[in-house]
């Protein structure tokens, strides 16, 4: 039909004809059923529905969108037409290509007036009987009269099939509408035979399987395909396909978030069809899918149908078609969602964001110094992207990465300050170094993209039970409510090294350091923790009973061992050595360690709390570090710690009960080979021979390297015990503290160190020696707070020197009268009073390897001190 053929202008093309059917039940009697069905069913696909509005709303998806305007029609051939009238650059595409108009439904003039013929014969003839069959149940089909369509054709009733005496059957008689075909050929008759015993119930709750059954079924395989280079044009550009598989791509990857629009076509010439072929060849190559065919020419083998059934890998395989469309377009529409989300960058911190990453650097090292070093970016939150941007703490250095592996490279390259720690580095940027390389051992590391941020592992356990979570406070609670009286401390899974987070109680502050928490509760809570007696009553009824069941540690010394048959509460055993608070927490220590060892879990939460297990044998000696205040029961936990804080020391410790007894009788020598060895001795010869025989170690082992050089200084040196702080003096000698007008006098340096670091540590280590014969009884001296150092002085500017060296920091002095403060304002002032002004020189401190204190101007040495024991 031609475009502009002047006939089309009467033609109502949007009219909606619904192929409809009203069907009647008929019971063994004959009598009919009141039961009346109708079903519609759309024209362009297989949609059925009860109701009309359904299948006027559905039908709507089947219009057709011109290319050049927003007009819509539900046929291609009104698209056409109306770009043929409207749009005159439509006129030279019509040259180039035939469009096929393929309007059955629009007859020519000749083929109406043999319809009417037909319907009025059909008309008049009487209507068709119901046949009564015995046990039959019939199903009596007729098409209702619809004076709105104008689609009507000779009717064509398929007869049904024979009964046998043998087997029932329900016949069903139904016709459609012959629509005749652009080649003149007429569609096949649909036409189907339902057999079985069905009851009239079964029959009416199978009603609707029954329909859409004899509706599926047709002839329609005896239809011989049609070539008729029929090709689809996307309606926003110039492509150009026989496969509409390959346009929906197309249209979902080149114009996301658009309404299809497309136009089918008819290739004018054999070029243009081997044009578009090749094209599809070429995109089916690049997907790995076979040659496409056109719509007219895919025989029913090759879509997966046998014998009317679609097969199963059929489904399979076009259900991974159409995911790969879904992810085609999902990466499409995300391709352009990123062009629509602006950049921005938002602080960890706070809710600071800002455009530029150069901006949000400078913010971190002015607001936020000390803290992680990252930022997040919002573009990528929302396109569930990599999120963490890590930044160079150098000022004139510009890295940024979202990598954490390229980060952790960059800063041993750029930012080598851990375990350095350079004088000209800020400390709060080693700090913020370190805690930059802590959150991406824990976080970064483990973040999944596109999906939850969180990983399966838990980030946060319970020490006492088997409680693991990922959120802090759910652990504080935890902890507080079914630990009560316990040590206020949560274990970190994630990190590399065993640590812990320490919090307060009340408030739930935090910390990595067990004295920071100790002086918050002193400032901020002190009134709350001395009128909170339930909770210190319950850390003493949690450490009264003891629980262990262990066997003899072969190579530990057993003097101050005491045994028992049962459940007995423990005696402290060294009053006067070490304060109640200390022996209940390395009490509490111990039970958890053992508890820990003997399963592959915590200890259950009942144990834990209450400390109630069957024992053989009471807790090991109570050991000392050498190197700081800590108090452990047994070998195993005293070598875990040295390793843990004191890596670079030899493994030394103290037996408290010792204490007092000789002048190195309670110092011991741990065995470097593993663990599970607990051999110790009080002569460091003896662990090297046990090292080397036992567990076949190397005199070049570094453990071993370390023992041997203590040996040599205490070989060179006899009358000067081990270098260590806790060497016993002379045991008439006593110490009290100046402090604590209760504390009893003690007659050992380390005892009376350890009372003031774990009592005072905010205060000058300060305290009154009283010699024996001595004259003055209340001499005071100074020590040192490092439990490495054995330094001592009665005057108060050499131990505040000897701490500024420890620091490595800085003295200010006068040139003139040599005069030094460790404040330039107040040196500069002193400098001023001289007549004429004298000049001020910066001193650096350090410590000699014999605990000297060494005075050095840009490097070079000019005093020495010595040390004053």
């Amino acid at each position: 039909m031609s475009l502009a053929d002047g006939k089309q202008a009467d033609i109502n093309l949007n009219l909606i004809c619904a192929v409809s059917s009203e069907i009647a039940l008929v019971i063994q009697e004959g009598q009919p059923v009141h039961t009346k069905v109708t079903y519609y069913w759309c024209n362009f696909c297989s949609f059925k529905s009860k109701a009309k509005q359904a299948l006027l709303e559905h039908v709507l998806e089947h219009r057709f969108h011109c290319k050049y305007c927003p007009f819509q029609a539900f046929s291609r051939a009104a698209v056409i037409a109306h770009c043929y009238g409207e749009h005159d650059s439509f006129a030279d595409t019509a040259r180039t290509l035939r469009y096929c108009t393929f309007m059955p439904g629009i007859p020519s003039g000749d083929q109406v007036t043999g319809k009417r013929k037909c319907q009025d014969e059909q008309a008049a003839q009487p209507p068709a009987k119901q046949a009564r069959l015995g046990d039959n149940i019939t199903w009596a089909v007729t098409e209702p009269d619809n004076t709105n369509s104008i689609l009507k054709s000779p009717k064509k009733e398929s007869s049904p099939n024979e009964n046998t005496p043998d087997q029932d059957s329900i016949a069903v008689s139904s016709s459609v509408d012959s629509a005749p075909c652009a080649n003149g050929e007429v569609l096949p008759v649909i036409s189907s035979v339902l057999s079985g015993d069905q009851a009239v119930s079964a029959a009416i709750s199978g009603l609707e399987e029954s329909v859409t059954s004899s509706t599926s079924s047709s002839g329609s395989s005896t239809v011989k395909p049609v070539p008729t280079g029929l090709c689809w044009n996307c309606g926003y550009c110039g492509f150009v396909t026989f496969s509409q598989n390959f346009l929906k791509v197309h249209l979902n990857r080149e114009h996301p978030l658009k309404p299809h629009k497309y136009v089918a076509m008819l290739a004018s010439s054999e070029e243009e069809i081997s044009r578009i072929k090749a094209s599809d060849t070429k995109h089916m190559s690049a997907a790995g899918l076979n040659s496409p065919t056109t719509a007219n020419q895919v025989p029913a083998s090759s879509l997966g149908i046998d014998n009317g059934k679609i097969k199963e890998s059929t489904l399979r395989s076009t259900g991974k078609q159409q995911d790969t469309t879904d992810d085609n377009s999902r990466s499409a529409m995300l391709a352009e969602l990123e062009k629509k989300i602006p950049a921005s960058f938002k602080c960890g911190h706070c809710n600071r964001t800002v455009k530029q990453q150069e901006e949000i650097k400078s913010h971190l090292l002015q607001k936020h110094a000390g803290g992680v070093m990252y930022a997040l970016d919002m573009k990528a939150v929302k396109l569930r992207q990599k999120r963490y941007v890590f930044f160079c703490l150098q000022n004139k250095c510009t890295f940024s990465t979202k990598d954490a592996d390229a980060y952790l490279e960059h800063c041993d390259i750029c930012m080598p300050w851990v375990g350095q720690k350079p004088a000209n580095v800020e400390e709060s940027l080693v700090k913020s170094l370190e805690l930059t390389k802590n959150f991406i051992d824990k976080t970064a590391r483990f973040t999944d993209i596109g999906k939850d941020s969180r990983t399966n592992q838990s980030e946060y356990g319970c020490q006492l039970c088997v409680y693991a979570t990922n959120n802090n406070t759910k652990m504080k609670k935890h902890v507080l409510t079914n630990h009560p009286g316990t040590s206020t401390k949560i274990k970190c899974l994630r990190s590399a090294e065993t640590t812990f987070v320490y919090f307060c109680s009340i408030c739930l502050w935090e910390t990595k350091h067990a004295h920071e928490l100790e002086r918050h509760t002193a400032e901020k809570h002190a009134d709350q923790a001395s009128n909170d007696p339930e909770r210190s009553s319950s850390v003493e009824s949690s450490a009264s009973v003891i629980s262990v069941s262990q066997e003899s540690d072969s190579g530990e010394e057993t003097e101050g061992v005491y045994e028992t048959t049962g459940p007995v509460q423990a005696v402290n055993t060294y009053n006067g050595k070490v304060s109640k608070d200390q022996y209940d927490a390395a009490l509490n220590e111990f039970i958890e360690f053992e508890n820990e060892r003997r399963s592959v879990y915590r200890p259950t939460r009942k144990a834990a709390m209450m400390c109630n297990l069957n024992m053989s044998k009471t807790v090991p000696p109570l050991y000392q570090c050498c190197y700081c205040p800590r108090l452990m029961f047994g070998v195993g936990l005293i070598k875990e710690h040295m390793r843990e804080n004191h890596k670079t020391m030899a493994l030394l410790a103290v037996d408290v009960n010792k204490l007092g007894k000789g002048s190195n009788s309670s110092q011991i020598a741990i065995c470097p080979a593993d663990t599970q060895c607990t051999f110790i001795s009080s002569h460091v010869p003896n662990v090297i021979s046990h090292a080397k025989i036992k567990h076949n170690m190397l005199a070049k082992h570094a453990e071993l390297v370390k023992l041997a050089e203590v040996h040599s200084k205490v070989a060179s040196n006899p009358s000067k015990p081990l270098k260590s702080p806790v060497s016993s003096n002379n045991s008439k000698d006593s110490y009290r503290c100046v402090y604590c007008s209760n504390f009893p006098p003690v007659h050992s340096k380390s005892v009376i160190k350890h009372h003031l670091l774990s009592e005072h540590r905010n205060e000058v280590f300060i305290y009154k020696f009283c010699a024996a014969g001595n004259p003055n009884p209340d001499e005071k001296h100074y020590m040192c707070a490092d439990m490495s150092c054995e330094f001592t002085t009665k005057e108060e500017d050499s131990y505040l020197l000897h701490n500024l060296a420890h620091l490595k920091g800085q003295i200010h002095e006068c040139s003139t009268c040599h005069w030094h403060s460790s404040q330039l304002e107040e040196a500069r002032a002193h400098a001023g009073n001289h007549r004429p002004p004298a000049n001020v020189l910066t001193l650096d401190l350090k410590l000699g390897p014999d605990g000297e204190v060494v005075r050095l101007v840009q490097g070079t040495q000019i005093k020495t001190e010595a040390p004053e024991l």
